[in-house]
């Protein structure tokens, strides 16, 4: 009976005493609401009179103000439930103080008192309550749990609306403040039993503590208000918030208007207002519990948020034909049943999308600034109606700030999806993407910032920064690396020379033409490489004297000079020089004439002795046990035409496809033309299925060049039994990606990718109900299954970049693959607002699976069918778990499984 209960109100297994507790937390606190609203109405309308009211709307603004600076500066400096401790504690003080000033005291004035400190204390308790559970819940926690907990604040304000009806006359309505003061004890009570055995709230962070606490709540609210700018759904939000307030004030005074007119005693008002917040209550908690949160997932948040806007419309469109106690009543159903049950969540989980450090923030700035200045300008306007005869304009005003709110609420859930994704690549990966965009665009703040990169002190670091600069803003880089030269490193120094090749520009030539003669070796052979590329006409006086160095760089470089230009005079001596390396016994003066074998010589080199030479040089590199020899060989290769002698390196290149350096692998299957076919498919099968990235892209790229449709090549790969490792099948993604291939083949692609995971899922659910004790070859396989599902899942997203916003769904998948579940709980709530929502909905409901398997369809008949289904997969490492399984399963001996 219980779990059934938990399952149709969404409380998933492990978060009952969660629920239980923030249930009982907010049914106490609701119930003492419930008795300060119903009291201080009565006592002030009847008391001291409801024309007043507006002038209590400005100093509620005032107070407020003031009371938020203080709020502020603890809000985010200590837990959420220490805060919320000292809050109830205070405020139950002051009930006594004030219960002791109504009994004994002969004053008025604490009528207002009373009022004032009800309005600012339900404003923080409401405001604290939700900042309190962001730091309890995730979003998709949040999502499900926050209409059933604030349900619980419901049924408390029905049971105090109940009490307050049957039990204000026999109790008196001042003596009411004691049991509201009594029960702000025991929620005390609940808050420090709950934190003692569980400790402090998870997803609290504290800031960095400063000495004055009023600087803190200055800089706090100061904060809020830069935040506006930074952040367009915290500027709709307090906008939209804005509207709101004085759209609800406005309303309250209304209907409280016509209810004190139709009222006369106090006594019968406060019964009449109890038995009001009982009815509207129960609506509220009846939509809380069945209603809020199935269509806040049916139809979404930003849908569900412009709910409460339009029916505050059609409120004050009611009392605008009508200021009549039916009217009223209506609108007190809008602001008493709909507002906690459809607002009053949807806000919660929009601010949950803001990063959590600035949430308090962003709220003590709502409580400083924009909720007072909304209730100075009701209580102000109010004031000034009040003298006029037609209630009309009190109506008109209401609708003027519902339209404004409604507008910003459309405009809020604009926002609301890119603030989820701005927060998700800050938190979550490095910007160089965004940075280069940024740098494109034209930005100059974002082009100085990547030059101060490349000025770092750090060589790595401005490495890192220089490739960003040179993709970028190429024109730029040729003014910026050479600055950068005269303080890096040599290893630096060179791979700047190589990045900026060709030095097409005369002045860039001349700039780095100083470098020369540095000492370096190296560096003046990698710069005089790059000047003899353009055939700089200043450096083909050197060389002659570089055929005559002894430095094999330096001659490497004069060989190439003198081919190049060419320099017909010199073109046998370079060639006997080039001969002379690569006959060299030593390794690394063969290494010196092999690098020379570039496309732009190939006519020299194809030729004898120099072709023979080569084949040789390449053979005995090929040997080496020395990878950046091995590696230079194979680089050479790459150019190397499928010749009479492609037989020689046939051995060496399908032996080296299996070694342990991934970038000896990658350059073998650079080489795959110089092998038979049937070894060519074997070791690029063989890449594609490889541990590392690079090098199944590279085997999928250099798989798709020989067709002149690579679209159509990848799409039948994809669909094939040959490629159906999820590592295979993101290279070919990837490459698809790459070279644009259409939405709608993508968005296939993608379709196709979720069915994959749905089927994971559901050889889960086989291997569960089959297996119900799972043995450790079957957890195993489970565990693999379960691993193979989120790989489809991020495989469908990875698709779905080529044919939607490829920034959001890049920061999706990013969100997803952490490990920290408030980041996944916000990429599950991005997922539910991309575009294709069939694809969003499949891969949400296999997301958001309990993982019993219960709700999984049977995809096999049996664990038999399963097993052969795994046994047909090329996917390695699933075909030697499902292998062991059957194993097991036929022999009934677990035994060890060989390592992959």
């Amino acid at each position: 009976m219980l779990n059934r209960l938990s399952a149709m109100l969404l409380i998933r297994p492990g978060e009952g005493a969660q629920v239980g507790y923030f249930f009982a937390l907010f049914v106490t606190i609701g119930v003492g609401m419930a008795l300060g609203r119903g009291t201080t109405d009565a006592l002030f309308f009847k008391r001291y009179g409801i024309e007043y009211l507006p002038v209590m709307y400005v100093l509620v603004s005032v107070l407020l103000a003031g009371v938020a600076l203080i709020y502020a500066a603890f809000v985010d400096l200590i837990p959420s439930e220490r805060f919320f401790r000292i809050l109830l504690g205070t405020l139950a003080g002051l009930l006594a103080l004030n219960w002791a000033a109504i009994t004994f005291g002969g004053s008025d004035l604490v009528y207002p008192a009373y009022f004032l400190l009800y309005e600012v204390a339900s404003e923080l308790l409401l405001i604290h309550g939700a900042l309190y559970l962001g730091q309890n819940l995730v979003q998709t926690q949040s999502k499900r749990l926050i209409p059933v907990i604030l349900a619980g604040h419901t049924i408390g304000v029905i049971a105090g609306g109940l009490f307050l009806a049957f039990a204000s006359r026999a109790l008196g309505v001042q003596n009411v403040l004691l049991v509201w003061a009594a029960l702000l004890g025991t929620s005390f009570a609940l808050l420090t039993l709950w934190h003692r055995r569980r400790g402090v709230s998870p997803y609290f962070r504290a800031p960095r503590k400063e000495r004055s606490r009023l600087r803190q709540s200055v800089t706090q609210v100061r904060q809020g208000v830069r935040l506006l700018g930074a952040s367009p759904l915290l500027k709709w939000a307090s906008v939209g918030l804005f509207f709101m307030v004085i759209s609800v004030y406005v309303l309250s005074y209304s209907v409280n208007r016509v209810y004190t007119h139709s009222f006369e005693t106090e006594e019968s008002l406060s019964a009449f207002f109890g038995i009001l917040t009982a009815v509207t209550s129960t609506i509220a908690l009846l939509l809380q519990v069945f209603v809020t949160n199935r269509v806040i997932r049916r139809f979404g948040v930003r849908s569900v948020n412009l709910v409460f806007p339009a029916t505050s419309l059609l409120s004050f469109t009611a009392l605008f034909a009508s200021f009549s106690l039916p009217a009223a009543i209506l609108g007190s159903f809008n602001k008493d049943a709909l507002m906690p049950a459809f607002r009053n969540p949807v806000h919660n989980v929009f601010m949950a999308a803001l990063p959590g450090q600035l949430q308090g923030r962003a709220r003590a700035m709502s409580l400083v600034i924009v909720m007072p200045l909304a209730l100075l300008v009701a209580g102000l306007f109010l004031w000034a109606a009040q003298p006029l005869d037609s209630t009309r304009y009190l109506a008109l005003l209401g609708i003027i700030a519902a339209a404004g709110f409604l507008f910003f609420s459309h405009r809020m859930n604009a926002a609301y999806i890119r603030e989820i994704v701005q927060n998700l690549r800050e938190r979550l990966f490095l910007p160089e993407q965004q940075i280069r965009d940024l740098a494109r665009s034209g930005d100059g703040q974002a082009v100085r910032d990547i030059e101060r990169g490349v000025m770092h002190d750090n060589d790595e670091i401005s490495l890192a920064y220089a490739r960003v600069l040179l993709r970028s803003a190429p024109e730029r880089a040729t003014e910026v690396l050479p600055r950068r030269l005269e303080t890096a490193g040599r290893a630096t120094r060179d791979q700047f020379i190589r990045m900026l090749r060709p030095l097409e520009s005369t002045h860039l030539r001349d700039r780095l033409r100083v470098h020369l003669g540095s000492g370096d070796v190296r560096l003046d052979a990698t710069l005089l490489f790059a000047l003899f590329e353009v055939c700089d006409p200043q450096a083909r006086s050197s060389v002659l004297r570089l055929l005559e160095r002894h430095e094999p760089r330096l001659r490497a470089a004069g060989i190439y000079g003198a081919l190049h230009y060419p320099v017909p005079e010199l073109e046998q001596a370079a060639l006997d020089a080039w001969l002379e390396l690569l006959r060299d016994p030593s390794p690394q003066l063969t290494l010196t004439g092999v690098e020379l074998l570039l496309p732009e010589l190939q006519d020299f080199h194809s030729r004898e002795p120099l072709y023979g030479g080569s084949r040789d040089a390449l053979m005995r590199l090929l040997g080496c046990e020395d990878t950046r020899f091995v590696r230079a060989a194979l680089k050479a290769l790459r150019n190397r035409p499928a010749g009479p002698d492609a037989t020689w390196f046939t051995d060496p290149v399908v032996s080296l496809h299996a070694h342990p350096d991934p970038s000896i692998r990658e350059a073998c299957l650079r080489c795959v033309h110089l092998l038979p076919p049937d070894m060519r498919q074997q070791v690029l099968i063989a890449g594609v299925q490889d541990a590392h990235p690079r090098v199944r892209v590279t085997a999928v790229r250099v798989m798709a060049e020989p067709h002149q449709d690579p679209v159509d090549f990848l799409c039948r790969c994809l669909t094939g039994q040959d490629m159906s490792s999820p590592r295979a099948q993101e290279a070919m993604i990837t490459r698809l990606i790459e070279i644009g291939a259409p939405p709608d083949v993508m968005l296939e692609v993608s379709l196709a990718r979720a069915a994959d995971a749905r089927r994971m899922r559901g050889a889960r659910a086989t291997l569960r109900r089959a297996a119900p004790g799972l043995a450790a070859g079957l957890r195993l396989l489970d565990h693999v299954l379960e691993e193979r599902m989120h790989q489809f899942i991020d495989l469908a997203l990875l698709a779905l970049q080529a044919s939607a916003d490829d920034q959001e769904i890049a920061a999706l998948r990013a969100g997803l693959q952490s490990k920290d579940p408030r980041q996944f709980a916000d990429a599950c709530e991005l997922l539910a607002n991309i575009s294709h929502q069939g694809l969003a909905r499949s891969l949400l409901s296999l997301l958001e699976d309990d993982g019993d398997g219960g709700r999984d369809p049977l995809t096999f008949d049996s664990l038999e069918a399963l097993f052969q289904w795994g046994l047909q997969r090329t996917d390695p490492w699933l075909r030697e778990c499902v292998t062991h399984c059957e194993r097991t399963a036929r022999t009934g001996a677990d035994r060890p499984m060989a390592v992959l």
